[in-house]
């Protein structure tokens, strides 16, 4: 999760597909649990 939040991070992506609480660490919102949707 660390090296695929620093390429993301590098790239400016914002929001990240997962089902755990990992990126939300890193400052990532995290879909779909931060959003709400189903």
């Amino acid at each position: 999760d660390q090296l695929t939040g620093v390429l993301a991070d590098e790239r400016g992506v914002e929001h990240i597909f997962a089902f755990d609480s990992d990126f939300r660490t890193l400052g990532f919102t995290v879909v779909p649990g931060d959003t709400g949707e189903p």
